[in-house]
This record gives C-alpha cells, structure tokens and sequence, in this order.
C-alpha cells in the first residue's frame, strides 16, 4: 500500500461572467424581490382572492344555474300579491298591472339584487309571466333602460362559475374520510382539470375553499 499523501488539487478557477449576465461573487445583483414587494404583493393577491369570492354565493345556497345565474341569496323580500281587477274579458283574470308599476318593482328588485340580472330571474322574483313585461314594457331591453338600467346585464364571468363549481363540490363532500383529489373534484364537478390548474392547484383551491366558508360561518356549522 502506497504511503504516499494524495496530492491537493487547487480549487478551480471561477469562471468568467457572462456578457452581460449578473456578476458573480460578493457583488452580484441584489434579487428582484424585495421583502417589502413580496409582502405588498402577497397583500394584493388576498385582496383579489377576497374580491372574487365576495361575487360566490353563500357555501349553502344553490348552485349557479343556466337561466342568469340566479342569486337568491341577495333577492329582497318577494311582493305581496297584486289586487285583481274586475272581470272584464280574459286579460282581466289576474293581477292588476301598469308599466309604471313593473318598473318600480325593477328598481326595487336592483337595488339589493345589483342590476346584472336576466329577465328570467327577475320574473322569477316578482312571480310574473315574461309576457306580462312585454304587454306593460316592452321588450327586456328597453325595459332596463326605462327602469334606469344597463341595456344588458354584465357579461357572465365563466372563471366565477367554475370556481363555485369547485368549491361547491369540495363543501358537499367535506365530510369525506378522505379528501377528494384533483381527478375527482374535476369529475364530481363536471370539468376537466385545466381549470383546477388554472387557479394554482388542489392546493390552492383548497386554501380558496377554506376562505370561502371563513366568510359564511354559519354555513361551516351546517352539518
């Protein structure tokens, strides 16, 4: 067995910086971020989750459907019936109505529902037929307009669907042994599993579901 020490190799040399790369060693650029942007940003991407989850209905209200995304949640207090008026030929069946009426009750039902709402729902509300607004108002157009609205009601927001579609899944089975995964949550929801991906993840969409059910306590006491 050789006796001899092994020979120490010197450390090699540094090598070169790139043109116009970040420079090496004790004077190399300070990070982008600093602990300051971090927390503002941080700060802003809480203030953009608690937005969009302002828009979702309560955990225990009923999913958004097709006709308008009806948000029963924030209707006001139904109207009482109206009077019914003398029998005078079929028209006269049922409840007494004017344009001016049916407007007023459009600005009542805006005033807590917000004013992007479809006819459909509004119908719904007030426990009317679509052809008694448009014997009073005309068509739905121009009845927003009269009653002080937007033509059309805002553009529906597919990105908020499908997140209530998510969260809504998770909160009906939150009394699962084991929690859901991505492949289920999509399928029990009817997706795919881009858009869990495109809000960051199971992960992510967990931590969404638990803020969304902070901001309604009384639907996390619900068994």
């Amino acid at each position: 067995m050789s006796t001899e020490r092994p020979a120490v190799f010197p450390s090699p040399a540094p090598s070169p910086a790139r043109p116009g790369g970040p420079p090496r060693g004790p004077g190399r650029r300070p990070a982008p971020w600093t602990v300051e942007d971090q927390l503002r940003e941080r700060e802003r991407r809480t203030r953009v989750r608690a937005a969009l989850l302002e828009r979702l209905p309560p955990p225990d209200a009923g999913t958004l459907d097709d006709l308008g995304s009806f948000r029963i949640d924030l209707w006001p207090p139904q109207p009482a019936p109206r009077p019914r008026g003398a029998a005078r030929g079929p028209s006269a069946a049922g409840p007494v109505w004017t344009g001016a009426a049916l407007l007023d009750l459009i600005r009542e039902f805006a005033a807590d529902r917000g004013p992007d709402f479809s006819k459909q729902e509004f119908i719904r509300w007030a426990r009317i037929t679509s052809g008694t607004v448009n014997r009073h108002c005309g068509d739905w157009r121009s009845t927003r307009v009269a009653a002080g609205l937007p033509a059309e009601p805002a553009t529906e927001d597919s990105a908020l669907r499908t997140l209530h579609a998510l969260l809504k899944t998770l909160h009906l089975n939150r009394h699962r042994t084991r929690p859901l995964t991505a492949e289920q949550l999509a399928r029990a929801a009817h997706l795919s599993r881009g858009p869990i991906g495109s809000f960051g993840g199971m992960k992510q969409v967990r931590n969404l579901y638990r803020l969304w059910v902070a901001m309604h306590p009384q639907a996390a006491e619900t068994p």
